[in-house]
């Protein structure tokens, strides 16, 4: 208890407005002992030379200035009474640990540029960590085909076609995953087919070898990241749902940690005008929130907040 009671005199002092309240503190007593002291000594006087002060106290006011002073220095005591105890209240609040922030796991769903890393960015201000199980997937074709990483989030880059990667021609055995997925596209006359890979071609083409192998590979790939962040006590977000077995992996690692998990669709279109068929596999789950991303930036943060605060209400079985 000492060295709690010596910590927080060294806290008051180091506060400003608390030592404002000390130095008024010491005044204040110092005043009182003096009017003490003056009612102390007129005690020891004799009657008559009581009269005499009490009279020459009363002509010259000092007898109201002493009531006045006293009256302002009992107040100003209780007033650093006051500021300290509540000082000490605050303290106390802002000593106890906050409240851990509800864990779990936001996985978005939507068509191409329906808002998912929009909604991403406003839960990212309220601490989650933003996973996409593309990026492994960027990282992995870039390092493949030597190709800048940055260039596979340029919107205005992925459809373009690549420098030095030709297309197959039309009787190569992945050319209807190339017409469905719309991965090549026209350069010109080229000693080949005239056709490039496009930077997205790539991405999907590197995507579909992968998943023959293990349907999973992209989830596992980024799962190591999603742990990490929950091991810090940060919710996450995915922002590229795509698949019924993604969602089955993180319903098994949600359970595996007694976390929630929402899959959320973000709603902006009536139609999609440039169809992706990965985009759609999931048109007809049952989500458990729909966003819409119809109307403002500022409505659609208002859903995102307000669905915050419901899945807030709810609890781990």
């Amino acid at each position: 208890m000492p060295a709690q009671g010596t910590d927080y005199c060294i806290r008051c002092l180091e506060n400003s407005t608390m030592r404002s309240g000390v130095i008024l503190f010491i005044v204040a007593a110092i005043g009182l002992i003096w009017v003490v002291q003056i009612f102390s000594n007129k005690k020891t006087l004799s009657e008559n030379e009581q009269i005499v002060l009490s009279t020459l106290l009363e002509k010259s006011g000092t007898q109201h200035a002493i009531e006045v002073i006293t009256a302002m220095c009992a107040l100003l005591i209780i007033y650093c009474v006051i500021c300290i105890m509540v000082d000490m209240i605050q303290s106390e609040e802002a000593a106890k640990p906050a409240p851990q922030q509800l864990l779990r796991i936001i996985a978005l769903s939507a068509w191409k540029k329906s808002g998912k890393d929009t909604v991403a960015g406003i839960l990212k201000e309220f601490n989650f960590a933003r996973v996409a199980f593309a990026d492994g997937l960027k990282d992995c074709t870039a390092n493949a085909y030597d190709l800048p990483r940055h260039w596979f989030d340029d919107d205005n880059i992925k459809d373009a076609p690549t420098e030095k990667y030709d297309a197959p021609r039309e009787d190569h055995w992945l050319a209807d995953f190339i017409a469905k997925n719309k991965c090549v596209a026209d350069v010109g006359v080229l000693p080949t087919t005239g056709k490039r890979w496009t930077y997205r071609g790539l991405l999907l083409l590197e995507a579909m070898v992968k998943r023959a192998v293990d349907p999973l590979y992209w989830v596992r790939k980024a799962t190591p990241m999603i742990e990490n962040y929950l091991n810090d006590g940060r919710p996450v977000v995915i922002t590229d749902l795509r698949n019924n077995n993604e969602i089955d992996a993180l319903k098994e690692l949600v359970f595996k940690r007694n976390i929630l998990l929402y899959v959320v669709r973000v709603d902006r279109f009536e139609e999609d005008t440039n169809p992706n068929a990965a985009d759609h596999v999931l048109d007809d789950y049952p989500f458990d929130y729909t966003l819409s991303n119809k109307g403002t930036i500022d409505d659609l943060r208002t859903a995102v907040v307000t669905m915050l605060a419901e899945q807030g209400k709810q609890k781990v079985a």
